[in-house]
């Protein structure tokens, strides 16, 4: 009994400490790594940050936890021990954007799209089907679609609050979005079935304007 409680302690100490470590460690895995600039309009510059499956991401960040909670203990955890830690991650605040995207967008990929803009131009996202992907598929298909909403976080490392396109309209910045990163970067929702296409181009539609101090830019 005793070992059992001083694993659920060590367990819950790292979920506490490790924040949102493990998410940077998978992604690693499975981003680029190094941004690479897709196209750029209107002198707004989109990155490839790479994909995200958001039906695993949560799994493979709870087995870091498990595995690391293995190897501080020398042994492996029962099941209610690994209950515990589940009900513990699901519940954790630091946890709460991927968490998000393993329930509720579990039927959809997550494409990692970095935004290079000026600091005094603003992107206004008028809801959902705000950006166009046009995309290669492993068979050599091209094609088109839009996007199904657009998460822009407010802070990484982790990130606690994001504004969502699907509820309504969002007017980015620089200033306010993506804190902790040297550029912003929004995860964009699109059909699972092209999950892992090469991205060859973004363009924006008539769902958003890139707004500079002087003018409108207004798309078809």
């Amino acid at each position: 009994m005793v070992k059992r409680i001083m694993f659920i302690i060590l367990g819950l100490a790292m979920l506490i400490g490790m924040g949102l470590t493990t998410t940077a460690a998978i992604a690693g895995k499975q981003a680029p790594a190094k941004a690479i600039t897709i196209n750029q309009v209107e002198g707004v510059e989109f990155l490839d940050e790479g994909w995200v499956d958001p039906a695993t991401k949560f799994e493979d960040e709870f087995a870091v936890v498990i595995n690391k909670a293995k190897r501080d203990e020398g042994r492996i955890p029962d099941k209610f021990e690994e209950a515990l830690l589940r009900s513990q991650c699901l519940n954790s605040k630091r946890w709460a954007f991927q968490i998000h995207l393993s329930k509720e967008e579990a039927l959809f990929s997550d494409f990692k799209l970095g935004i290079k803009i000026p600091d005094d131009v603003k992107l206004q996202f008028n809801g959902v089907g705000c950006l166009s992907f046009e995309l290669e598929m492993p068979d050599g298909r091209i094609v088109t679609v839009k996007d199904l909403r657009i998460l822009c976080p407010y802070q990484y490392n982790p990130i606690y609050e994001w504004a969502n396109t699907g509820t309504g309209p969002v007017t980015y910045t620089s200033d306010k979005f993506s804190q902790g990163l040297p550029d912003p970067r929004v995860h964009v929702i699109l059909p699972r079935w092209v999950m892992g296409a090469k991205v060859l181009k973004v363009q924006p539609t008539s769902n958003m304007q890139i707004i500079y101090p002087n003018r409108t830019a207004m798309f078809e």
